[in-house]
């Protein structure tokens, strides 16, 4: 990085941006060995698999458990519930904002 360029607030928020990733991409790589160990622990009797790995400074606590999700779709579709009833019970829509940031090319 060139210390004579003024960066605009973008473009420091563009820099921000591409260190978080390269922080993120290491932490997933550390995340990614963690899993690999945690798939040799045994499944204790509440279904858990569990690692706890300590480090000089912080402790890692790893938990595996399979989640059984519901398929709505075919729920709804199984008690007859139509897109015109459901859109009784929806809740009022909450904003979300988004900011992209790409290399100005």
């Amino acid at each position: 990085m060139n210390n004579d360029i003024i960066f605009t607030e973008v473009d420091q928020l563009g820099e921000l941006l591409g260190e978080i990733k390269r922080l993120q991409d290491r932490a997933d790589a550390i995340k990614a060995k963690l899993k690999d160990k945690l798939s040799l622990q045994e499944v204790d009797v509440d279904g858990v698999q569990r690692l706890v790995v300590n480090g000089a400074i912080y402790k890692a606590v790893c938990n595996a458990t399979d989640v059984v999700a519901t398929d709505t779709k075919k729920l709804y579709a199984h008690y007859g519930i139509t897109e015109a009833v459901l859109a009784n019970f929806k809740k009022k829509p909450t904003a979300r904002y988004t900011v992209e940031v790409s290399v100005n090319k």
